[in-house]
């Protein structure tokens, strides 16, 4: 039996159809901050004349002037510019099902879990007519032999989630967009992003993916990624216990394990398999085996 609305698409991908209620009025409020993101996220590099050479990101790679209307801003500070409260209702909706949606994946592969510490709360991802986005994998931190980069918080990702905030349509309709499709080549699977959708797949090598051209539009998504591993600054790694109504950062998820055994109860009542429970109820704790040896 699998959790409501679901559907196994290969690879570990897995489909929640129809997971968030997006409101009208979303898309516009965030196309209002598309383009200071896109501002924010790049610098330029100029000549002697002032010309623009190249920019760089955040995480220091270059791009080609005419490549910069080409990608996705990312829309990280949302947060700061909400104008009324049902945009911060809206938000933590999206952070309270996507955290549903992690118990409900973790219930179709249970050992999962104990790889899942904490989550790095979301940012919008827009992307306009001509934008796309190359083939990647979630936790490429773009690694050469030689070149060790600083920011390694991605590595951390075991989990992606993805939910759209509108849909990609055969004809472009207002609000909408065209193309924009999310390719796997390892799994031989295009999904077509449709309104409220949650995507979920593992953030490793075999759910590399790609982002198909926008044609019209602008298409809009909300990324979150679940991972593991001990706050490591340097690395760009700093976890925080959460505080309500904070978004932003990575945060613990100290009841996570609590919140999937009850769900696996309630929702499989007695039809769970025992190994569903098995990642709550193992005893792997080091100072018990040390206790064991000595005895």
């Amino acid at each position: 039996m699998l959790p409501n609305n679901c559907e196994l698409l290969g690879n570990g991908i897995v489909l929640f159809r129809n997971k968030i209620n997006v409101p009208d009025g979303i898309t516009d409020y965030l196309l209002k901050l598309k383009n200071d993101a896109r501002e924010k996220h790049y610098s330029y590099v100029y000549d002697e004349d002032g010309n623009a050479l190249y920019a760089t990101n955040k995480s220091g790679h270059r791009f080609k002037i005419e490549d910069i209307d080409k990608s996705c801003s990312r829309i990280t500070d949302f947060y700061d510019h909400f104008e009324s409260d049902w945009q911060k209702e809206f938000f933590s909706h999206c952070e309270e099902m996507l955290y549903r949606s992690m118990i409900e994946y973790a219930s179709i592969y249970p050992m999962i879990l104990p790889c899942l510490w904490w989550k790095t709360q979301g940012h919008v991802l827009a992307y306009g007519a001509g934008a796309d986005l190359g083939l990647h994998c979630d936790n490429d931190i773009n690694f050469s032999p030689g070149f060790e980069p600083d920011y390694q918080l991605g590595i951390r990702h075991v989990l992606a989630a993805i939910t759209y905030f509108n849909s990609s349509t055969e004809e472009y309709e207002d609000g909408n967009f065209t193309g924009g499709e999310i390719y796997f080549p390892y799994a031989e699977l295009v999904y077509k992003p449709q309104r409220g959708d949650v995507l979920m797949f593992p953030a490793n090598f075999m759910c590399a993916h790609e982002v198909k051209g926008v044609k019209e539009g602008n298409r809009f998504a909300y990324l979150e990624y679940f991972g593991q591993g001990s706050s490591d600054p340097t690395r760009g790694v700093q976890v925080s216990d959460p505080v309500d109504g904070i978004f932003g950062g990575q945060v613990w998820m100290p009841d996570l394990f609590v919140d999937y055994q009850n769900y696996v109860i309630e929702f499989y009542g007695e039809t769970y398999d025992d190994h569903k429970l098995m990642p709550v109820s193992r005893d792997f704790h080091s100072s018990n085996t040390k206790q064991e040896v000595e005895k």
